[in-house]
């Protein structure tokens, strides 16, 4: 008797551990994304997972629908309802352009894409391999359907991405993500609006991390933290930066360490911003955030503005205007046609004067950061550089590359500023000088002046500054004179 009691209790015990563990199981396997992230190699190192639908069903996301502004905000994020979730996964050694080994943006559409339309929208051209057709784009991207309702954006542009993405998309038993990542896709629940996700572990030595703390602005004064900090640096796993979309955006930065992280109050929040406008990923909103620590965990976390957002997706420069129907042998009204350019055109004209906009408000003239505008003034280039192109008038198609012209021209002055800067030594300069004291008694001493990287720094400033200044003047003017053309040729207002 007592022996079939027990049999009982353990029968129970087995039944309930394993209802227990197949419910976890349940819960860890199923994310919104799981679908996508079957479709990424798991050599990537950078996750980005929006689900526009979500954002779009927020407060906020109708909110910001409803604006004035609707027809020129990041389409992929909020005001393209054919697209459900975007997945961009990335190999990356740095944080530099040059840097991004692959990238792959899944756009998962609740209809099928066409190819052969995207192609004609941004100007591209339709190539095959084998029974798989695929769009070559002209900014650097290759577009190709791996099952029905995706695309895949693919960076570089060459056949091997596109075999890969297919085969990919037809393995029945895909790769997992390992260290960082895997416990960064593990948090993902219903309630995620958007995820940025980055392992950096391995990705700079403790030498290359101490000499950049060596040069940074947070330790000038006092440089006692410097050996600290290059100690919890060190032990960097990844940083996950979540937001969540109701009457408002909230977001937050987590940053992951191997090892508790000892009190770094005194100068954490201050490094954090610094080393994220090294890297290209400062938005002003961050300076509003809160600052805490938790055992191996930093975060920083606060409200972000729609500003801040397109800023925070400037990551994601992929084509977003994806045409589910192409007809290149409809038959149009010459009237018919005049309204399909006008739209186009106008459409093109005001996302372009949207985003010199956002770049114009974030004057990072006024800082020490010189090398992080020129990652700006790239992003937003490429931005631009992918709007649709079908049916825009050739005239605006002029003006936009125009645009972009002088955006990476800025930035290649900011790089040049910026290797300037770091080619001159921060060790104070000083002489043996003669000089009389307040009765005319001459006296020799040595006295100190300012480093040569400083005086050199306080010059390329100005010099960038009165450059972005001339570049922005021009863009006005030939933005006045391209708005006055099109509104005389089309009669409608630019």
């Amino acid at each position: 008797m007592m022996h079939q009691q027990c049999f009982k209790i353990t029968l129970r015990i087995l039944l309930a551990s394993v209802v227990t563990l197949t419910s976890l199981t349940a819960v860890l396997a199923e994310t919104p994304f799981d679908p996508l992230l079957r479709q990424i190699s798991p050599e990537a190192n950078v996750l980005v997972f929006i689900d526009s639908e979500q954002i779009r069903r927020s407060e906020f996301g109708r909110a910001q629908l409803e604006s004035k502004d609707a027809g020129t905000e990041h389409s992929q994020i909020i005001a393209r309802p054919e697209i459900t979730q975007v997945l961009l996964g990335a190999k990356i050694r740095g944080f530099r352009e040059s840097m991004v080994d692959w990238q792959t943006a899944l756009l998962q559409m609740n209809v099928e894409p066409s190819v052969a339309g995207v192609a004609a929208t941004y100007g591209g051209s339709i190539e095959d391999m084998g029974k798989t057709e695929y769009a070559v784009l002209p900014f650097g991207s290759v577009a190709v359907v791996t099952t029905k309702n995706v695309l895949a954006v693919l960076t570089p542009p060459d056949r091997q991405q596109v075999s890969r993405a297919v085969r990919l998309a037809g393995l029945k038993n895909p790769g997992h993500f390992t260290g960082y990542l895997e416990s960064a896709t593990s948090a993902l629940t219903l309630g995620t609006g958007a995820l940025i996700a980055i392992d950096l572990e391995e990705m700079q030595s403790k030498s290359q991390i101490l000499n950049f703390l060596k040069n940074c602005e947070t330790f000038r004064k006092p440089p006692s933290d410097i050996l600290q900090a290059a100690d919890v640096l060190s032990s960097i796993r990844g940083l996950s930066l979540r937001v969540s979309f109701r009457s408002s955006a909230e977001a937050q930065l987590s940053i992951e360490f191997s090892k508790d992280v000892p009190d770094i109050s005194k100068w954490g929040k201050e490094l954090f911003v610094e080393i994220l406008s090294d890297t290209g990923a400062y938005i002003e909103d961050v300076d509003s955030w809160t600052f805490s620590q938790s055992g191996k965990t930093v975060m920083l976390d606060g409200p972000v503005t729609p500003v801040g957002l397109r800023q925070i997706f400037s990551l994601l420069d992929f084509p977003t205007e994806v045409p589910t129907q192409y007809q290149p042998g409809a038959t149009l009204t010459p009237e018919q046609e005049r309204q399909r350019t006008v739209k186009a055109t106008l459409t093109r004209f005001r996302a372009t004067e949207k985003l010199i906009a956002d770049l114009r408000k974030d004057n990072r003239a006024r800082s020490a950061r010189i090398g992080e505008s020129a990652l700006w003034f790239d992003r937003y280039a490429r931005q631009i550089e992918t709007l649709p192109s079908l049916y825009v008038d050739p005239d605006m198609l002029v003006y936009c590359d125009d645009v972009v012209m002088r955006l990476r021209i800025q930035a290649t002055k900011y790089r040049m500023s910026s290797l300037k800067i770091s080619q001159e030594l921060s060790t104070p300069n000083y002489f043996w000088g003669y000089f009389n004291d307040y009765y005319g008694n001459a006296y020799s001493n040595w006295t100190r002046t300012e480093s040569d990287q400083s005086r050199t720094r306080r010059y390329e400033r100005a010099g960038a500054a009165s450059d972005r200044v001339e570049q922005f003047q021009a863009i006005d003017e030939d933005g006045t004179a391209i708005r006055r053309k099109m509104t005389t040729k089309y009669g409608v207002e630019f």
